[in-house]
């Protein structure tokens, strides 16, 4: 029983030093309570309720109807919790939970401020830090009641690293304020790619890879596109040419948030592509080409669960017009263009990514 209690309160400890700290950067919603309102003196509560906890809460899917009743199961059995009252205002910061907590009892008055990545941890972490208080609320008031009057005055408390009955207004030693600066992560994605006018006239496919590096809402990214090889006939068909297309991408993006649900990333980058192509059925020769480009697309990404996400992304491709031509009817020729690309091709991606 005594390393069961010694465990949970240990816990608790780590729970609160840490402030259920998340480095997210996001805007603050905003409640309709005033955050600066006290929580009134403990009214006469009854013995089999001693708890009286408000709830306030930004979005009506995180309520707190059970927290007080489990922070009351968290107790240590054989302890009588003294009559407490509290308030928990809840707000969002980006996809963080932050909580202003305040309680008051008959002898202490505290406040809390903790912050988590979800409501259920919040929940949690609010019934524990209850349950703790109403635990040192009554040992305080029993080792008042208990104690013999002092002949000589007391030699000075050496400092308690445990949780217990504060010196102070509040129960709990508050955390110390952290510094935080822009987050900074990681993203990889996949994509497929459709295209007009970037080889052959016509559909043209490709597939991706990427990363890129995120610091606040700034991403620096980086990718690869291959162009699987594609045919047109040409000399009313008795030839045909076979090209190829390969991208390497870098970009810079600013990152909107509209919600948990939705991000919009518009984002502008040069390209480098290299061409290869083939003809057959009137010179049989091969062909390279590396040229430079520009593309700029507005993505959204669309969350799916955790990190996870789908994006869409509708864009365009400028570059120079290249004419893919062969040498028809002759060995020293020029070569015959027989057909180009369009210098400025509309393109769509769909593909799925994670952000750490």
């Amino acid at each position: 029983m005594r390393i069961a209690i010694f465990c949970r309160w240990v816990l608790g400890l780590a729970l609160i030093e840490l402030g259920l700290a998340c480095p997210c950067a996001a805007q603050v919603v905003q409640t309709d309570t005033d955050p600066g309102d006290e929580v009134p003196a403990p009214a006469q509560l009854s013995a089999d309720q001693p708890l009286e906890l408000s709830w306030v809460s930004a979005d009506p899917s995180c309520e707190g109807t059970t927290v007080a009743a489990r922070a009351l199961e968290l107790v240590t059995p054989g302890i009588t919790p003294r009559p407490t009252q509290a308030r928990a205002e809840l707000s969002r910061d980006g996809n963080s939970w932050v909580v202003d907590l305040q309680t008051r009892s008959e002898s202490h008055a505290g406040r809390r401020v903790l912050r988590g990545e979800s409501c259920k941890e919040i929940q949690q972490a609010i019934a524990l830090l209850l349950a703790m208080i109403l635990e040192s609320e009554a040992k305080s008031a029993a080792s008042q009641t208990l104690a013999p009057p002092a002949t000589t005055p007391p030699p000075p408390a050496a400092p308690n690293t445990m949780l217990g009955p504060a010196q102070d207004s509040d129960p709990v030693p508050p955390p110390p304020e952290r510094a935080q600066g822009p987050a900074v992560g990681w993203l990889l994605r996949s994509d497929a790619t459709a295209a007009l006018g970037l080889k052959e006239p016509g559909l043209n496919l490709g597939a991706g890879i990427g990363a890129a590096l995120s610091v606040g809402s700034v991403e620096l990214a980086a990718g690869v596109t291959y162009w699987p090889a594609s045919r047109a006939e040409i000399s009313d068909g008795t030839g045909s040419i076979e090209v190829t297309r390969q991208n390497v991408t870098l970009a810079g993006c600013y990152r909107f948030s509209t919600g948990t649900l939705l991000q919009i990333v518009p984002w502008l980058g040069p390209e480098l592509t290299w061409y290869r192509w083939h003809s057959e059925g009137i010179d049989n020769t091969d062909g390279t080409k590396l040229l430079p480009s520009l593309t700029g697309s507005i993505e959204f990404r669309f969350a799916i669960v955790g990190p996870v996400f789908a994006s869409l992304t509708p864009g365009v491709t400028g570059e120079l017009i290249q004419p893919f031509g062969v040498k028809i009817d002759c060995s020293d020729c020029a070569p015959t263009a027989v057909f180009h690309t369009w210098g400025i091709g509309p393109r769509l991606g769909a593909g799925v990514g994670a952000r750490f």
